[in-house]
């Protein structure tokens, strides 16, 4: 699905952004503003993990009352939009270089060319390593409480993890389920304070530390789990309903391997957003070191964008001879 009937994949893009989420909007919206052509490459949906998160209280100039991951994303995207930026929904595959042009290549088997790319592909959520998750796995189990709390309306969950996420959305869940009990391996949490004190004045919320889910149980559905603690190593049979996991993620960048410098599979970047091949940035949570905030990936992008500009500006293209080689600016 592309924003035209038959996708131009003869034109020279002066950016292709690869992952359509905070840092890839950010992105774009710079990117186009300063007129260059730019295409989002996405492949599920534009937003990215943001949007499925309930609220967003945070985030510069959005706080009384928060807003919605969701209308958040869809205020960057408009505004993204609004300047000319496009957006094509397909996977990016590999990457490599044809002279002074990247090559994305995508899995329709089409290739994309483009003077410089940003990779904005965020992270991935770690699956929980439980006995049966896969069986479970949409039957129970969920790692979206924005998207599925509604269907556990008045029952019995638990939600695994003790990062920010997990207290946001098990705090989104207190208003649809019965009871939400908190699983955390350890007795620190990695989650802000404010949303420590905010889940914990719930009065239909516990606390179960220094334990860890070994196993699903069930029929049809998710009808108990085993929860083990990490200490004294003894096991109970724990009824609930729907188990919840925000357990964390990891960098999905196998397809970049041996094309740029990687690092525990998260990108090398210095503080420019460049990458080890001249044209192409990264920004976002995929990015070495990164700190997981909407605000901060949104300005990856933005850096990016500016930096690519100014690599633009100084290469004679071959499909400008002739031509005014710098790309028109604006403001």
């Amino acid at each position: 699905m592309a924003d035209m009937a038959e996708f131009p994949y003869d034109r020279i893009w002066d950016m292709v952004i690869i992952g359509g989420g905070c840092a890839g909007l950010g992105c774009a919206i710079y990117a186009s503003r300063n007129q260059f052509e730019t295409l989002v490459l996405e492949k599920k949906f534009v937003g990215g993990t943001l949007a499925l998160t309930y609220e967003v209280e945070n985030y510069p100039g959005f706080f009384n009352p928060p807003i919605s991951g969701m209308e958040l994303t869809q205020k960057f995207e408009e505004h993204a939009r609004y300047f000319g930026t496009k957006f094509h929904y397909a996977e990016a595959i590999k990457l490599e270089n044809d002279g002074p042009y990247r090559l994305v290549h995508t899995n329709e088997g089409k290739v994309l060319r483009a003077r410089t790319v940003t990779i904005a592909i965020g992270t991935e959520v770690n699956k929980l390593p439980a006995k049966n998750h896969d069986k479970f796995y949409g039957k129970g189990i969920s790692y979206c409480a924005t998207c599925d709390a509604p269907f556990f309306k008045d029952k019995r969950v638990i939600v695994v993890g003790g990062g920010e996420s997990a207290f946001e959305e098990a705090y989104y869940l207190t208003r649809f389920a019965r009871e939400v009990y908190l699983v955390h391996r350890r007795q620190q949490f990695r989650a802000s304070p404010i949303a420590v004190e905010r889940l914990r004045s719930a009065p239909n919320v516990e606390f179960i530390l220094d334990t860890v889910v070994t196993e699903i149980h069930g029929n049809e559905q998710v009808e108990a789990v085993t929860l083990k603690n990490v200490k004294t190593k003894e096991e109970r049979h724990f009824p609930t309903d729907g188990v919840f996991v925000f357990i964390g993620h990891h960098p999905r960048t196998e397809w970049l391997e041996g094309y740029l410098e990687l690092e525990r599979g998260y990108i090398k970047v210095n503080y420019q957003q460049e990458t080890s091949v001249p044209g192409v940035y990264a920004a976002g949570d995929i990015c070495l070191g990164a700190e997981k905030q909407a605000v901060i990936s949104a300005g990856h992008g933005a850096t990016a964008a500016i930096k690519a500009r100014n690599y633009v500006d100084g290469i004679n293209w071959p499909d400008r001879v002739g031509k005014e080689a710098a790309v028109p600016r604006q403001g």
